[in-house]
């Protein structure tokens, strides 16, 4: 399924559900793990569910209840979205896009130096 699905940020908190789960879920068990976050009704969470269907970044299959599973990886999700990111703000340079981090009050020394080693080569890649 493509990355280049576009999700919106409350439809973004039923992504974090599914990903962080790793399992097909139906909608009242994916609304229990939100309540701690949102105060979002049953039909809220069904709408934004239901969108999620629509776009195909969620599948829907009927398991006695209805079930839920993410069709595009979080990984894939955040690496299309980054380079969206990285093409509209810093017309497609990373290199551009570094130094706006390292140039902002809000990386701190610790994250420059890790940041530094992991371009030198020195760091195990993070997902």
């Amino acid at each position: 399924m493509s990355a280049t699905i576009k999700i919106a940020d409350a439809e973004l908190e039923i992504m974090r559900v599914l990903w962080s789960e790793g399992h097909a879920m139906t909608s009242t068990e994916i609304r229990a793990k939100l309540r701690d976050t949102s105060e979002w009704s049953k039909s809220t969470v069904l709408t934004l569910i239901g969108r999620l269907v629509k776009k195909g970044a969620v599948s829907c299959q009927k398991q006695g209840h209805l079930v839920y599973a993410p069709l595009i990886s979080e990984k894939d999700y955040r690496n299309s979205r980054t380079r969206k990111l990285i093409d509209t703000l810093y017309n497609g340079s990373v290199r551009n896009l570094l130094v706006a981090l390292c140039t902002t009050s809000t990386l701190t020394q610790e994250e420059r130096d890790e940041l530094q080693q992991y371009l030198e080569g020195g760091l195990e890649k993070h997902e």
